[in-house]
């Protein structure tokens, strides 16, 4: 039997020309992300190859976002929605070259002001809150905390992903000013350097010392409890030990409060508990102090009440949306 194959219509009403047969200059600008953005996370791909070697959450990621790329119009609109948390990542694993732009590292300033107002205690007695939690811990909290802190990325990417479909406009606005808050924060951990509690428990108050490796503090107590080696191969990959302050653990699911508070009380209520979880858990697993909680928190909500105001992210977020139109 011959089937006669539909002509897909666009909604202008004309026909829609195969891809395939459009001229590559007219394939990049109507689907920059299944032509060029599949050329950038490729080339990407092998240039961390050929400087690093095989990597395999670099493989995991980049993957992904060929995937995307690849599989059709509607995954293509995931994957210009997810493409600044790609463009995070990137910048996360290679902002070591900033390291000489560093300025002079904050140790014990941050860690006395943290115990004169947040801490427990009075006199000589009294310990900055991440200092006293350290002899006040309970398995429940370990593996509580633990969970919160395997999922304070993946929260806001996954709703971002679910946003693309359901909310699209609102979904690319929140990965561009994502992205904006994390330039803004690596740009604060090159001029004002500070060292998490972790490090100030380990080695004092006194001058920086060179060449220690990175720890994943008080969730190496998930790893015992678990008896797997979970968070410790994770932060071993840290490029960055003094990036304590402000605290990305929090602005990111901070930022997903501000992003969905329009979609009601219970977003409010699910994205405002599990950011609050995970600034208890920055701070019990010593990996923060609690000024660098209320700063992570801060940088959130600013960045997205600026981005509201002023509209300077408006333009990607258009192009993003002519994009998606380009290759219905």
């Amino acid at each position: 039997r011959r089937h006669k194959r539909r002509q897909r219509i666009s909604r202008s009403g004309e026909p829609i020309t195969a891809r395939s047969k459009m001229p590559w200059k007219q394939r990049v600008s109507a689907d920059p992300w299944g032509t060029a953005g599949f050329a950038v996370v490729v080339g990407h791909l092998l240039i961390d190859m050929a400087v690093r070697g095989p990597r395999p959450e670099i493989f995991l990621i980049n993957g992904i976002m060929i995937a995307l790329t690849r599989m059709g119009p509607r995954s293509r609109q995931a994957a210009s929605v997810l493409f600044p948390f790609w463009i995070m990542g990137v910048l996360y694993v290679y902002q070591s070259v900033l390291d000489p732009l560093r300025q002079v590292v904050h140790v014990a300033d941050i860690h006395q002001w943290d115990r004169a107002l947040f801490g427990v205690g009075t006199g000589t007695e009294r310990l900055a809150l991440p200092m006293f939690l350290e002899s006040h811990t309970h398995w429940f909290m370990d593996l509580l905390t633990g969970a919160a802190y395997l999922v304070y990325f993946p929260e806001p990417v996954v709703i971002a992903a679910w946003l693309a479909f359901h909310d699209p406009d609102r979904a690319r606005r929140m990965g561009w000013e994502f992205l904006l808050m994390v330039t803004v924060a690596f740009t604060i951990f090159v001029i004002f350097p500070a060292a998490p509690p972790w490090y100030v428990a380990a080695f004092g108050d006194g001058p920086v010392i060179a060449g220690f490796p990175p720890s994943a503090a008080g969730a190496l107590r998930v790893d015992e409890w678990l008896g797997i080696a979970l968070f410790e191969p994770i932060y071993t990959l840290n490029s960055n030990v003094f990036a304590a302050m402000p605290s990305l653990h929090v602005a990111f699911p901070s930022l997903a409060v501000a992003v969905t508070w329009g979609r009601g009380t219970a977003w409010r209520l699910a994205t405002g508990g599990f950011a609050l979880l995970v600034a208890i858990a920055a701070v019990y697993l010593q990996h923060h102090w609690v000024l660098d909680v209320l700063a992570g928190a801060a940088l959130a909500f600013a960045v997205h009440i600026f981005a509201s105001r002023t509209g300077i992210l408006r333009p990607l977020v258009n192009w993003a949306s002519e994009t998606r139109t380009n290759v219905e």
